[in-house]
């Protein structure tokens, strides 16, 4: 058994390693095209995206304070009947602390802001990004705590493909199909982490499914 346990470990260190690094080589890439798009303005892009990223995590950090570990922990000390009703509660949790640090996050966008108007919508748009990974890092740390790491590295590669996918495309269609302007390229480029944070979910929930 503890060889089992063992080679499970092994294993899932090396997915976990295997998806991180995917998910570090996918986040640097996208920079190259995206700002080649932008030109002259992907400066100014950046700064404003950094500027909703930096009030954005601390909010991600307020509404999964703890979870993946606990989770990963306690789901792999409990009995199978504790384990389920514990997972529920913590579900709960996770959907309830998502809901109120989104909506704070949405409502203080304003204030937060600092009288840059531009800033505002890039926080709406992150927003949604806060309400559902609370639940993600629950699901994520359910399969943590049953070793199932490749299924959370495979989630991390989804998470990333589907959100630089959206923010390449979205970008090209807003500025050479739509002419749009560049605050509305950064607003959907945030968005893009609500969306890898979606398709990231239901690849969970699928792979939990199927080994229930």
């Amino acid at each position: 058994m503890p060889e089992k346990i063992n080679n499970q470990l092994t294993k899932g260190t090396a997915w976990l390693a295997f998806g991180n690094i995917t998910s570090r080589v996918l986040g640097a890439i996208y920079v190259i095209p995206w700002t080649i798009m932008l030109g002259s303005i992907s400066l100014q892009a950046n700064t404003l995206m950094g500027k909703g990223y930096n009030i954005y995590q601390f909010f991600l950090m307020l509404s999964t304070a703890g979870l993946p570990s606990t989770v990963a922990k306690l789901t792999a000390q409990l009995e199978d009947i504790s384990r389920k009703k514990f997972i529920k509660k913590a579900t709960n949790l996770s959907i309830l602390a998502g809901f109120i640090s989104s909506l704070l996050l949405w409502t203080l966008s304003p204030v937060l802001a600092i009288g840059d108007q531009n800033v505002i919508p890039v926080l709406h748009s992150l927003a949604f990004a806060v309400l559902l990974f609370p639940f993600l890092s629950v699901l994520r740390g359910q399969l943590q705590g049953q070793l199932r790491m490749s299924e959370i590295a495979m989630s991390d590669i989804i998470e990333q493909v589907i959100r630089v996918v959206y923010m390449l495309s979205s970008t090209y269609y807003i500025l050479y199909l739509q002419h749009g302007q560049w605050v509305s390229v950064v607003v959907q480029s945030t968005f893009a982490a609500f969306l890898g944070a979606l398709f990231a979910t239901i690849y969970l929930l699928i792979s939990i499914k199927k080994i229930q």
